[in-house]
């Protein structure tokens, strides 16, 4: 695969996409690295860990697409069906909750509306509404209960999973449908409620939020 490449870095050094190339039944398919940036060449270290975690979720998915699949397995459409399992569990309710966020503080009518950059993909959840509390005054006593109620699921969410600075290791879509982390995750709900009916509320929230995701496949 001949790579064109798509930017140049501040020393005006050419930088190229990563991809990465799956096999099955001798017939090869490339598909895009989700979260690999723009490189120089292949010798960049942050590429090695990259690899290691994408390659392993685009097998697992090819593996269980396999077996779930009653027709003869095709990797056609293998690139956008990949795009959305690789995604971070974090960043899909995080995503849900930026945009919850956006309407609340259109509500609001406040005039620094603006100042926040929701088209900053480098920004997690957490940092608009770390932002937020500091901008709008009394901010959290102003957003709906339903709202606050969900902003809670996630920094539970996050208690458990927290955010590894330049880590590739965290629970996607593919593992939330096609592997056990699931049911790991009720069970570690199981030590923080003892009411049973916030488990399976916050569970029914989670993967109301990851088949909304998954419906945005193009077919």
């Amino acid at each position: 695969m001949n790579l064109l490449p798509e930017c140049s870095d501040s020393d005006g050094k050419t930088l190229y996409p990563l991809y990465l190339q799956i096999t099955y039944n001798r017939k090869n398919t490339q598909i895009r690295s989700k979260y690999g940036k723009y490189y120089e060449n292949l010798n960049d270290q942050e590429i090695r860990d990259i690899l290691l975690f994408e390659c392993s979720l685009a097998e697992k998915l090819v593996r269980c697409e396999i077996n779930n699949t009653k027709k003869e397995y095709s990797l056609a459409g293998l690139g956008g069906r990949y795009e959305v399992y690789a995604t971070s569990i974090a960043i899909v309710i995080g995503e849900y909750l930026i945009g919850k966020m956006k309407f609340e503080l259109k509500r609001m009518n406040s005039p620094f509306y603006d100042i926040l950059n929701f088209e900053n993909k480098r920004k997690y959840f957490e940092d608009f509404y770390n932002a937020s509390l500091l901008l709008f005054k009394d901010f959290d006593k102003k957003i709906s209960k339903e709202f606050k109620h969900e902003i809670n699921i996630y920094q539970l969410y996050r208690d458990f999973e927290p955010i590894s600075m330049g880590g590739y290791n965290f629970p996607t879509i593919t593992d939330w449908i096609y592997g056990n982390y699931k049911q790991q995750f009720e069970q570690k709900l199981g030590r923080v409620f003892k009411n049973n009916n916030q488990i399976v509320e916050t569970i029914e929230f989670i993967d109301k939020l990851i088949h909304a995701r998954l419906q945005t496949i193009k077919k």
